[in-house]
């Protein structure tokens, strides 16, 4: 569940009723009326992981899922909530190689937004970055190949720029990685 300055609310979540195909959904809660709208279906799918839900103080949100099919492949969606209602279209941002391990959203005040993904193939981790405006870029490789576990991305966006971080290694090798931009 996540809030906006005036104090709507959108709450996302994975429905999964026994014997069908799970379906990701959400719901915004409207403060002028005092009442939750009925769940919208945001994707239905083999199985979801990691749903994530941004939201601005004006009201813009974002949600971002990991969402597997029968084919045993995983692919990374995201989907924009603007004035009141959620676009029609699903957007996929995989990178088109390697699996989506954990990724970390956000929101802008401007309306821009941000992924942090890291990925993993069978040649080692790596993190990229997407920003969005009118649409989203190409990802950008913000760390090269490496065989170090990579995790807990977190990304926040302002108007001096974007910073990431992520964890990279573990136990006495561990360390913070902070990737930013002007």
């Amino acid at each position: 569940v996540v809030m906006d300055d005036l104090g709507n609310a959108l709450a996302l979540w994975v429905h999964a009723p026994y014997g069908q195909r799970p379906s990701l959904e959400a719901s915004f809660f409207d403060v002028h009326r005092s009442e939750w709208g009925p769940p919208e279906i945001l994707g239905t799918a083999h199985a979801f992981s990691t749903p994530r839900l941004a939201m601005s103080g004006d009201g813009q949100a974002l949600a971002a899922w990991c969402q597997g099919e029968t084919h045993g492949g995983s692919r990374l969606y995201a989907k924009a909530f603007l004035e009141g209602h959620w676009e029609t279209d699903m957007e996929c941002l995989d990178p088109g190689r390697g699996m989506v391990q954990d990724f970390a959203i956000a929101l802008g005040a401007d309306g821009q937004a941000g992924l942090l993904a890291l990925h993993q193939g069978p040649d080692g981790g790596w993190v990229s970055a997407r920003l969005r405006n009118q649409a989203w870029s190409a990802p950008v490789v913000l760390a090269p190949s490496t065989r170090t576990s990579q995790h807990s991305p977190r990304l926040e966006l302002c108007a001096g720029g974007t910073s990431a971080l992520w964890l990279q290694g573990d136990g006495t090798e561990q360390a913070l990685i902070l990737a930013e931009t002007n």
